[in-house]
């Protein structure tokens, strides 16, 4: 091999060593961007559950349409599965585990508001409007998350960074599905003043 050959030969392996770590330096960037991302979601979820405190506070006084219990249960589970995801945001399982429990606590909530009666008092009105109005800001930080895990997929999948990240255990990320609107309830009428 003459010296010519030898430079051509360290250039290559100098331009694939450098483009391994530009492929692999990409691909921890969106990652980190998902974890970013998931800060406001948690942040949403966090306030959605002390809205729905509030609400079983202020629901209290009235027959419930749901066990205590049950419903208890489905808000520990809601709450429980947001620490895995908080841990691990691009982790399909984590994720899967939290939209289950948030699923779960939409049922919930849905049977506890069917059971309040129709003409509602001030305090109890400020609790529902509590727990429905995070569901804009929620939509919102849910597509920057989705946007983050499309961006990560997209470059997990891609040749040749597919190799890289095969090589170094980058695997895919699970997005948040958009999930159904909760059912319709009937209106309050307004109470006679």
């Amino acid at each position: 091999m003459n010296q010519h050959q030898v430079i051509f030969l360290l250039i290559l392996v100098a331009i694939a060593v450098f483009w391994v770590l530009g492929a692999y330096n990409r691909l921890v960037r969106l990652r980190n961007a998902i974890a970013a991302a998931f800060v406001p979601v948690e942040a949403q979820l966090v306030q959605r559950h002390e809205a729905v405190q509030k609400l079983t506070a202020a629901a209290a006084p009235y027959p419930p349409a749901i066990d205590p219990g049950a419903f208890d249960a489905r808000f520990q589970r809601a709450r429980a599965a947001l620490e895995p995801a908080r841990r691990q945001p691009g982790s399909p399982g984590a994720i899967a585990g939290l939209v289950r429990g948030e699923q779960e606590l939409d049922e919930a909530l849905a049977q506890l508001e069917g059971g309040l009666p129709l003409h509602r008092p001030p305090e109890l009105r400020v609790a529902l409007e509590g727990v429905s109005s995070l569901a804009a800001p929620f939509g919102f930080a849910r597509q920057q998350f989705n946007a983050a895990v499309q961006a990560y997929n997209l470059a997990v999948k891609q040749a040749p960074t597919h190799l890289v990240a095969k090589w170094f255990g980058f695997g895919f990320s699970a997005e948040w599905p958009e999930s159904p609107p909760p059912p319709a309830l009937p209106e309050p009428e307004p109470s006679p003043s």
